[in-house]
């Protein structure tokens, strides 16, 4: 059987199987490194990418309306006591002694101009401390009697302060009245501090217990009066 010829028939069939199998073995291997594309479909719809997805917003007056409460939540409230009171009332005492120092300084020159910047300085910042002292006390809570005592006592030295002051303006009028411009600007500032001194005073007096206004109401009068005494040399 080993030296059995093969015929020719045989022969021609074997080659016949390994030429397909060859030939099979190619197709995998194209088709496995390059596998055919789809046939497309003329009746499918092409798809179509969705948009991302975003989260609504509320409309712009919405948003709008919620801003003050923004600002509600992130603001910080001005909390004003009794010891911010007397802070402010020993601010308002040094202006008063920085002015008192300038108007006992002072000397008349030839211009007049260069004189009356100091104390155009000084009366500024005196009205500016009253102005900021008001904001502070009608922002206060109701002062406890402790507190309105503690007031009480910076009241009167203030008033000490402010009437040496004055009496200091009138007497250095005739200074003044050598230069043209000089007294009536001291007297415009005269009328702006005492309109802001009482404001202040009865911002302060508004926050004493109800048992104290009066005793209150009392300390700020001899600083009322001093005012009036001024404005009137001056007028």
């Amino acid at each position: 059987m080993l030296g059995r010829e093969v015929g020719p028939t045989a022969h021609a069939s074997r080659l016949g199987v390994g030429t397909r199998c060859k030939a099979s073995r190619e197709y995998i291997k194209q088709h496995t490194l390059n596998p055919p594309s789809p046939t497309p479909n003329p009746q499918a719809k092409p798809s179509q990418a969705k948009p991302p997805q975003t989260k609504p917003q509320p409309p712009l007056k919405m948003q709008l309306q919620f801003l003050p409460l923004a600002f509600l939540a992130t603001a910080t409230p001005i909390l004003a006591s009794g010891a911010t009171i007397l802070t402010a009332l020993s601010e308002i005492q040094n202006n008063t002694s920085a002015l008192n120092s300038t108007v006992t300084s002072f000397q008349p020159g030839l211009v007049g101009l260069t004189e009356v910047l100091p104390l155009l300085s000084a009366s500024t910042a005196l009205l500016a401390s009253i102005n900021s002292a008001t904001a502070v006390a009608s922002s206060s809570a109701n002062l406890t009697t402790d507190e309105a005592i503690s007031v009480a006592g910076a009241t009167e030295s203030l008033a000490s302060a402010v009437n040496t002051t004055l009496a200091n303006v009138i007497r250095t009028k005739p200074k003044y009245d050598t230069l043209l411009i000089v007294s009536p600007v001291v007297l415009l500032n005269l009328k702006l501090e005492k309109e802001a001194t009482d404001r202040f005073g009865d911002a302060v007096v508004a926050k004493v217990p109800a048992g104290l206004q009066g005793i209150a109401e009392n300390l700020l009068v001899p600083i009322d009066d001093s005012f009036e005494e001024a404005i009137a040399v001056y007028e």
